[in-house]
């Protein structure tokens, strides 16, 4: 064999070499099966990824408080960190502000372990909700007609440990004096290869 191929590596005979057709042949096959191994490997990490999906109709609020909440009825996912470490996680909601000029949000937090629940929450906070990060609706309040929005967004989150388990859950709150009432929730987490 006095050449491979630049892409795959794959020897071939040239044509001053020996005319050594067997040797060339089971070269070639042994080099095949070993890029034949690697693409069913390849195939299996993208063929063991998996997308997730919460949604909750509940109504939530009203709620006035600048610290994050998930609700009583908490909107969440629980998913295991693939092997990129990375998830996009896109979520949307219906929702409203009551009070002139205070900004609502909905925003969403990662936390550690695959157990979802409201309140504080369980496991450890990853990815903290934030205001950045986040769903928002502000505006004029008259004669009882709220500031509404129903939008979604997204946000890349990396650094995941692949293999663990974690959990995504929505989290909602206002600006000082503010009032946010949520409703139609939902969020999906894609695993990024």
């Amino acid at each position: 064999m006095a050449d491979t191929t630049p892409t795959y590596d794959l020897p071939f005979l040239e044509l001053g070499d020996a005319p050594d057709i067997a040797s060339g042949l089971e070269d070639l096959a042994t080099a095949v099966e070993t890029e034949l191994i690697r693409i069913d490997a390849d195939v299996a990490k993208v063929n063991g990824l998996s997308t997730v999906v919460a949604s909750d109709t509940n109504t939530e609020g009203p709620y006035s408080n600048t610290t994050a909440t998930s609700g009583t009825n908490v909107c969440g996912v629980a998913f295991t960190a693939p092997a990129s470490g990375a998830v996009l996680v896109h979520w949307k909601a219906d929702f409203w502000s009551s009070q002139t000029d205070k900004v609502s949000f909905v925003s969403m937090e990662v936390r550690t372990g695959a157990t979802v629940t409201a309140g504080a929450g369980s496991g450890s906070q990853v990815v903290a909700s934030n205001s950045n990060d986040a769903l928002k609706v502000s505006g004029t309040v008259t004669s009882g007609v709220e500031a509404r929005l129903g939008a979604g967004t997204f946000r890349l989150i990396t650094g995941l440990t692949p293999g663990n388990s974690y959990h995504v859950r929505l989290m909602h709150f206002t600006e000082a004096s503010g009032n946010i009432t949520v409703f139609y929730r939902q969020v999906v987490v894609q695993p990024m290869l």
